[in-house]
């Protein structure tokens, strides 16, 4: 069981409550195949993930390019890298159904993705985009001093 922690927010409160969100489901999602679920649960949980990938990659690539991220390109490719291993999930899915492995890989590697990347590649965002935000506000800040 995965759970949200300090060391997992990236201080963007818009994307960290994504972040939680992604968690709590990845824990149902962990659960879900511990069960041996039926195709229509398995199906609800991979829309779920589909759809939440798409709203979150872009909210989060949006703050990217807002702040000026300079490692934008890698991170924007190691979305596009966890997009293609989804559509390969999905296709497997659409194709076999609710198969052991799907569930093993959706119980584990998309819980182990999930959690190294927001501790590894996420929180770097954040700090740039706050730092970003921070020189702004103090930019701003003197420039109505004078």
């Amino acid at each position: 069981m995965m759970e949200f922690s300090e060391d997992m927010k990236i201080g963007v409160p818009h994307i960290d409550a994504q972040h939680s969100s992604l968690v709590e489901f990845v824990n149902k999602a962990a659960e879900l195949c511990a069960s041996q679920p039926s195709k229509e649960e398995m199906q609800e949980s991979l829309d779920f993930l589909g759809n939440y990938v798409v709203q979150h990659f872009q909210d989060e690539e949006q703050i990217q390019i807002d702040s000026k991220y300079p490692r934008y390109k890698q991170h924007k490719e190691i979305h596009d890298e966890f997009v293609g291993i989804f559509k390969g999930l999905y296709a497997k899915f659409q194709e076999d159904g609710p198969t052991e492995e799907i569930a093993r890989v959706l119980a584990n590697q998309v819980t182990n993705w999930v959690s190294t990347h927001i501790q590894m590649e996420d929180i770097e965002v954040g700090k740039h985009y706050n730092k970003v935000k921070s020189d702004r506000l103090q930019t701003h800040a003197r420039s109505k001093q004078y």
